[in-house]
């Protein structure tokens, strides 16, 4: 991977390899944008349009051939837990913002069941610090693939 970074997200679409944001230089690294695509077949990396909101500790999954990058620490400013969720879409290498999280999220679990996306647990920050909700008793949303609202909704 050319681009040195730890805490980032991974994803694959059509057989390549997506290496998405993360934090650069160490423990206090800032978070990145950068987004780089590994292709097996060729052995080779290319970079692709970065992230429009650069963050680590984000969730990455795929649902229909766009590439979810959702949650994690960073903003506009590195400062805080974000509630972000942007799709890529590889074949027209552009980003597009979607409606966030219903609350800020850092290491948010995210996986993709026929097509549909649930963000599952990870924390939130609250005014005393982090908050780890306990075990089976996390956040959990469905992501609603409606052309309307894309939108994350809670689940039971």
């Amino acid at each position: 991977m050319p681009s040195p970074r730890t805490r980032l997200g991974v994803g694959v679409v059509n057989g390549i390899l997506y290496a998405v944001g993360g934090s650069c230089c160490g423990p206090s690294g800032h978070p990145l944008g950068t987004v780089e695509a590994y292709d097996p077949t060729t052995n080779t990396w290319t970079a692709k349009a970065s992230m429009p909101t650069p963050r680590y500790n984000l969730a990455v999954g795929v649902a229909n051939q766009i590439l979810y990058a959702v949650g994690g620490h960073g903003g506009p400013s590195g400062e805080s837990y974000v509630n972000m969720v942007e799709a890529y879409d590889p074949a027209r290498n552009v980003w597009t913002t979607k409606t966030p999280l219903p609350e800020n999220r850092n290491f948010v679990g995210l996986g993709s069941v026929n097509g549909i996306l649930y963000a599952v647990g990870g924390v939130k920050l609250v005014s005393s610090g982090p908050d780890f909700p306990p075990c089976g008793f996390g956040l959990c949303f469905k992501f609603v693939d409606d052309p309307i609202t894309y939108a994350f909704k809670p689940l039971p």
